[in-house]
């Protein structure tokens, strides 16, 4: 695998990384570079380096993919051990992305949604250096060293999906509590997942058995070899993961107490007003974002509806039958009439015949769905 063959957002952030530190090289470095690359490419490429480079440094002409392709493919060697980390780094997390997204095209329902939890860690927990061929095998790190990078990555990178598990499983079973004593008809209740950036029907979440069993875990300790560089990554994401936790804890009344004045304010419409009630809301939670639309119609609403309709419906009757009548009446000129007629016909009075109809179904299916309360 070469750089190019890298997912372009990972070769983005690369890029910009690589970049950044060629134009900032100092004489050692950038001669060391100068001469890998002199080697791999020739006295001609090698030349236009020398002559450009100080042009590129101030900005003056733009390095060509072509051109920083082959630096790249020559710099890594020559960064210090935490530069040649970063990388790597980006690369891991990258690899971690790519497979979320491909887990986001998936189905999940509800009741598969802790299999789609173990089936990523697997995923994540079987990951090696076959999954990071632009970095690994040329020589920039020992295997000792890569094998336990790759052990610190699985470390971290698990303990996000175990932290994405925990509230996952938290939210969904605040969201049955709540669900569970509310009776009314629900137009829409949605949870868009944030680890997977999906969304599942958590409408008939009362009705539904579902479990969430515990993922596996790791133990790990950072190897001295490796200590300068991994530590600090390392330690960084576990504060962030403890952090996020922490503050998440500290919220999970308040979106309770949310959800509650939501239904309350739900109630108080539906009991005040005698028209159609509409409430939509959204709900921050630990591991995601519950969506709710509650909507009531009135039987005295869905009753008007179909009268209204139905006058509409005789009206549209009487006109059709007056326009046969009225080409009855001028045989001479049926054809051109009759032409005329369904033109007419098909453009206003079709469309609104049609949407009447749809106006009764609809008032027949609120009367079947929300009763014949006022």
């Amino acid at each position: 695998m070469s750089y190019q063959d890298i997912p372009y957002s990972t070769k983005s952030k690369i890029y910009n990384f690589l970049e950044k530190e060629f134009l900032n090289a100092d004489d050692k470095t950038f001669n060391l570079i100068a001469r890998h690359y002199y080697k791999h490419y020739g006295y001609g490429p090698y030349n236009y380096l020398l002559k450009t480079y100080t042009s590129w440094q101030r900005g003056w002409t733009s390095i060509s993919s072509l051109t920083f392709g082959r630096i790249i493919e020559c710099m890594p060697k020559y960064l210090s051990d935490d530069k040649r980390f970063f990388i790597l780094q980006e690369e891991v997390h990258s690899f971690f992305n790519r497979k979320r997204n491909d887990f986001k095209k998936e189905a999940i329902t509800l009741t598969e949604l802790n299999q789609s939890f173990k089936n990523f860690q697997n995923t994540i927990l079987t990951f090696g250096k076959e999954d990071l061929q632009w970095f690994i095998g040329r020589g920039l790190f020992t295997e000792e060293q890569v094998e336990h990078y790759l052990k610190i990555c699985r470390y971290v990178l698990n303990e996000k999906i175990l932290q994405a598990h925990r509230q996952v499983a938290n939210d969904l079973q605040l969201i049955k509590n709540k669900l569970i004593h509310f009776n009314e008809p629900i137009k829409l209740a949605s949870y868009q997942i944030s680890f997977f950036d999906k969304p599942i029907n958590v409408a008939n979440i009362k009705r539904i058995e579902f479990s969430f069993s515990p993922l596996q875990s790791l133990n790990f300790q950072i190897d001295e070899s490796f200590k300068k560089f991994g530590e600090n990554y390392f330690l960084d994401e576990l504060m962030k993961i403890s952090f996020d936790d922490k503050k998440k804890e500290t919220n999970t009344i308040l979106k309770s107490n949310d959800i509650d004045m939501f239904f309350t304010h739900y109630y108080d419409l539906k009991k005040q007003t005698t028209s159609q009630v509409s409430m939509k809301s959204t709900f921050e939670g630990n591991g995601g974002i519950l969506s709710l639309h509650l909507e009531f119609v009135p039987y005295s609403v869905s009753k008007q509806l179909i009268y209204v309709a139905s006058l509409r419906l005789l009206s549209y009757i009487g006109l059709t039958i007056l326009l046969g009548f009225i080409i009855s009446l001028l045989p001479k000129y049926w054809i051109i009439l009759t032409i005329i007629g369904l033109i007419v016909w098909f453009n206003t009075i079709f469309p609104k015949l049609k949407a009447d109809v749809n106006n009764i179904q609809e008032a027949k299916n609120n009367i079947t769905k929300y009763g014949q309360q006022q």
